[in-house]
């Protein structure tokens, strides 16, 4: 974020999340002068309106299960730039209307991207889901796997 700021002062991050490191956090906001850029919202019972209302949704995890906050950005119709890590996150992000990928624990690849996309992205005015992730998908699938034997 410090990178991006230098070149963009008007960006700004929004944090959703509590959990140990949040104090940590904080202090490493103020230490980089960040403060005016950088919001720590805490949990969020319904995050949807922070994805629906960003211009991006970043995603920096080294490690993804199934990324559900990334999914629901992207039905938001937000795009992500993301980590290449392990998890299925290059089964989301297919092509650049979904966003960018960037490879695993290279802060500035990140950096670049983001910054690449906010100049070049608009939300969009629908979901911007790939179509196997879609409920219309997903749900029959279930359905073959509860209903076999």
């Amino acid at each position: 974020m410090s990178k991006i700021v230098k070149k963009n002062h008007k960006v700004h991050l929004t944090l959703l999340g509590d959990g140990p490191e949040k104090e940590n956090l904080r202090k490493l906001i103020n230490s980089l002068s960040l403060s005016d850029h950088v919001t720590l919202e805490g949990y969020q019972k319904n995050p949807y309106t922070y994805f629906s209302n960003a211009d991006l949704f970043v995603l920096s995890s080294r490690y993804e299960g199934l990324p559900n906050a990334m999914l629901e950005s992207l039905a938001c119709g937000t795009p992500v730039v993301a980590f290449n890590c392990p998890g299925g996150i290059d089964e989301i992000i297919v092509n650049e209307s979904h966003g960018a990928l960037v490879p695993e624990n290279d802060v500035q690849a990140l950096s670049t991207a983001i910054e690449k996309q906010m100049r070049s992205h608009k939300h969009a005015k629908g979901s911007l889901l790939p179509e196997k992730f879609d409920v219309k998908a997903v749900v029959p699938a279930y359905e073959k796997l509860a209903l076999s034997d």
